[in-house]
């Protein structure tokens, strides 16, 4: 099963190396695409050699436009794989990430969407304002890697796969959800 691993960015470039470093750890890595969509012409230089250190393939799309949805959505019409997988540039995986969600597509053929365990750092570290720090810490998930979230429950969206030919009907993401809810998303 083909799956791309689409991670987009602004302005972070030492949030993304470390990101890059989580991802090539993955188990199965060398079976995925990736795709980084960056959102910022100062970044390129930079992001071109950081490509180079991480000793990854990777594809790098320039993408002016604001929004870190539209980048995603960007990403999405790029990716070859069956399963599109979305990280954000903050977000560092651990070794099994990738394995353990592939392997919830592969036993759970009806499978449309499925979202990894996202565990905070501080408020601080992650530069996340704390009204929305707050309202993201206050929702647990269980112990376990991948779960079953009853409705109206969700993960987020930093690190969330969909099958692409779900993601590619119901239209991405909504491109005016980050800009128009809360100015931290606008980047």
């Amino acid at each position: 099963m083909l799956a791309s691993i689409i991670i987009p960015t602004y302005q972070r470039p030492h949030a993304l190396r470390q990101c890059l470093y989580g991802v090539l750890s993955c188990k199965g890595i060398e079976q995925v695409e990736i795709i980084v969509v960056n959102g910022c012409d100062s970044d390129q230089a930079n992001l071109d050699e950081l490509i180079k250190t991480v000793n990854l393939c990777i594809q790098l799309i320039h993408e002016p436009q604001l929004g870190v949805s539209h980048r995603r959505n960007v990403g999405a019409a790029t990716a070859s794989g069956e399963i599109v997988l979305f990280l954000d540039d903050d977000v560092i995986p651990q070794p099994q990430w990738l394995q353990e969600i592939l392997e919830v597509y592969k036993c759970n053929p009806k499978a449309m969407c499925v979202g990894g365990k996202t565990i905070l750092g501080t408020v601080s570290a992650l530069s996340i304002p704390r009204d929305l720090a707050e309202s993201f810490a206050a929702y647990h998930f269980p112990s376990e890697t991948i779960c079953v979230l009853p409705f109206g429950k969700h993960t987020t969206e930093g690190n969330i796969s969909f099958r692409r030919d779900l993601f590619t009907r119901i239209g991405g993401f909504p491109i005016d959800y980050g800009p128009q809810q809360h100015k931290f998303f606008s980047a």
